[in-house]
C-alpha cells in the first residue's frame, strides 16, 4: 500500500525559448511635434532692378553674391 505524497520538489531548469510568433499590425501615427524656432530672415533676391538696352543688368542693392571673390556666372 503506497504511503503519503512527499513535498513537492525544486523547479527545474528553464527551458528552451520557443518560436517566434506572427508580427502584429503597424501601430498608430504618433502625435505631431512642436514647431522649430522661426529661420532667419531671407536674403534679397538676385533679380535685377532694371534692365539695360544692351542686355546688362542695373542693380539699386547688388546682391551679396555680386560682391564674391568666388564669383560664378548665374
Amino acid at each position: 500500500m503506497p504511503g503519503i505524497e512527499g513535498p513537492q520538489g525544486p523547479m527545474g531548469m528553464k527551458g528552451q525559448g520557443g518560436r517566434h510568433g506572427v508580427p502584429g499590425q503597424r501601430g498608430l501615427p504618433g502625435l505631431q511635434g512642436v514647431s522649430g524656432d522661426p529661420g532667419k530672415e531671407g536674403e534679397k533676391g538676385v533679380c535685377p532692378t532694371y534692365c539695360a538696352n544692351d542686355g546688362g543688368v542695373f542693380f539699386v542693392e547688388p546682391p551679396e553674391w555680386f560682391f564674391n571673390e568666388k564669383h560664378e556666372k548665374h
